[in-house]
């Protein structure tokens, strides 16, 4: 989520966080913030599940992914029928860094890897997409990958 203050032109991502409470004045929410912000960090194999990875990826869509507001005045309210919100091609729901960074997984030493993009297709419509879900049952029916 991006956020940028009109009133200062300043724009804050999830990386700017503490920045961002600073300057809205919500160091009281810092708690509740570190607790369920985090980065994951894929540092070695030991951080690897097991198993085989699929991924379906929608693509090729307007993605809300943050807003621009007047300043960082506590209390404000957003008119959605007039907001200023800030598009990243996505599935319309997730946009397209969130959904590639499902790559990482490719670093899985003997375990398949399939990475699939859907363009036009919505987060949600991944669920019913006919080829989706044809390539999800076949590769339920392989075997599982067996590593050492």
């Amino acid at each position: 989520m991006v956020i940028t203050n009109r009133a200062t032109a300043r724009s804050y991502t999830p990386a700017d966080t503490d920045r961002l409470l600073r300057d809205a004045g919500l160091d009281a929410i810092r708690p509740i913030v570190e607790h369920y912000l985090g980065f994951v960090r894929f540092a070695d194999r030991a951080h690897f599940p097991d198993v085989d990875v699929s991924v379906e990826k929608g693509s090729g869509l307007a993605t809300q992914v943050g807003i621009v507001l007047p300043d960082l005045t506590l209390g404000q309210v957003v008119d959605p029928a007039i907001a200023d919100v800030i598009n990243l091609p996505g599935d319309s729901n997730q946009e397209d860094v969130t959904n590639d960074a499902a790559r990482v997984w490719h670093h899985m030493r003997c375990y398949r890897f399939r990475f699939t993009d859907n363009p036009g297709v919505s987060h949600l419509g991944l669920t019913s997409d006919p080829g989706v879900i044809q390539r999800l049952l076949a590769d339920l029916a392989r075997p599982r990958s067996r590593c050492g």
